[in-house]
């Protein structure tokens, strides 16, 4: 069971009953279909985490896209956050206890990770070419920003990679020492791993 509120504004915003919601249920989950990084909902989040602080019992959640350029509309269902991803979201950071979701993925992260290309084996996190649109099957190593064993920080752009349509930046999915697999110049097909970080 959820309070769910759809603000009609965002210029003003009333965050009245955020507030009294929070104040009801501990928690405070938004859903934006901008980035993350730099979004209202960032805003939102911090607002709620300076006046309803006291009330709550987890951290405020921002459930958004991935901080890349929007892809074509073939690819906006895994871009924009979908009704699974915010229910997985929710329970991964709420209760996380409940490790199953419905696509019967054990860890949350890796639901998470998957989504925008990215995936976890045991103790290392992969780094594979994500898949950026139904014509393009491979993608240029265009530029390591940091060296092969050093400590990345999770979030931190690590490498660019280029198309015929787009060059993007990724990001490190974990904190831990970057371990380089494709090396600048060459060409790597989606799904294959970039790198790991230990």
């Amino acid at each position: 069971e959820v309070e769910v509120i759809d603000a009609r504004t965002l210029v003003p915003f009333d965050y009245q009953p955020v507030l009294d919601s929070v104040a009801r249920t501990g928690r405070f989950a938004i859903v934006t279909e901008a980035s993350e990084r730099g979004s209202f909902a960032q805003t939102a989040a911090a607002t709620v985490a300076r006046h309803g602080f006291a009330h709550l019992v987890a951290p405020p959640r921002v459930i958004g896209a991935p901080n890349w350029i929007v892809p074509g509309a073939d690819m906006e269902t895994t871009y924009f956050p979908q009704a699974i991803d915010i229910v997985d979201a929710v329970m991964a950071d709420f209760f996380p206890d409940h490790r199953a979701n419905r696509r019967g993925v054990r860890d949350w992260d890796e639901l998470a990770l998957a989504r925008v290309g990215l995936l976890r084996s045991n103790d290392m996190t992969l780094l594979p070419v994500p898949q950026l649109g139904n014509e393009i099957t491979e993608a240029e190593v265009s530029e390591w920003f940091r060296p092969d064993g050093a400590e990345v920080v999770q979030g931190e752009p690590v490498v660019s990679i280029s198309t015929t349509k787009m060059a993007i930046d990724l990001e490190a999915p974990a904190s831990g020492k970057l371990r380089i697999l494709i090396a600048e110049g060459d060409i790597a097909e989606v799904g294959t791993v970039l790198a790991r970080i230990e």
